[in-house]
């Protein structure tokens, strides 16, 4: 189920409930880190910045990822800051 839903993130990548479902299959899979970092993907769809950065340093605390999955995550946390600061000013 997770390899149809990685899939489908990749045309469809802004679907709430795919990351969702992304988020519970990680869980499930005891991947925490990526777990935290597709509820972040939640949040950003939903437009709750705020938590989905809270979530994307929860996922760094769970490093339990490869490098890439690191980094893919520290990219995101800058980008989500980034445009925090922005919208602040």
């Amino acid at each position: 189920a997770l390899k149809f839903i990685n899939k489908q993130l990749r045309f469809i990548y802004n679907d709430v409930r795919l990351y969702q479902l992304q988020a519970r299959s990680y869980a499930a899979m005891g991947e925490n880190m990526l777990q935290h970092q597709a509820q972040a993907e939640v949040y950003i769809g939903q437009g709750n910045y705020p938590s989905a950065i809270k979530r994307l340093k929860t996922a760094l605390r769970h490093d339990n990822g490869n490098f890439y999955q690191l980094s893919s995550v520290e990219a995101r946390l800058k980008q989500l800051e980034k445009s925090m600061a922005a919208d602040e000013e």
